[in-house]
């Protein structure tokens, strides 16, 4: 079943058995990482998910764009992190 908005995924991820709410220190490649509300140049706000991949470093989608891009993972506040186990 896809999820159309972040905090759906969110709210799916917390449920599911298989997936684990982690500490920002212990993360790992891969790990899925959810961003507190964010206000964009437009006024607009929303909240972010991405992937981490190493170093401090994060990938996800611009908003602007809609392209997959690379960041550094302190460009927003983190409010959580899940790893997927098996």
């Amino acid at each position: 079943r896809p999820y159309s908005t972040v905090q759906s995924l969110e709210e799916f991820i917390k449920t599911d058995k298989k997936w684990q709410k982690i500490l920002v220190d212990t993360i790992n490649e891969g790990d899925v990482i959810f961003w507190h509300k964010f206000q964009h140049d437009d006024g607009t706000e929303s909240f972010h998910v991405g992937f981490y991949l190493n170093k401090k470093e994060a990938i996800s989608t611009d908003y602007k764009t809609r392209a997959v891009v690379k960041h550094n993972i302190d460009d927003r506040k983190v409010q959580s992190v899940y790893r997927f186990t098996w």
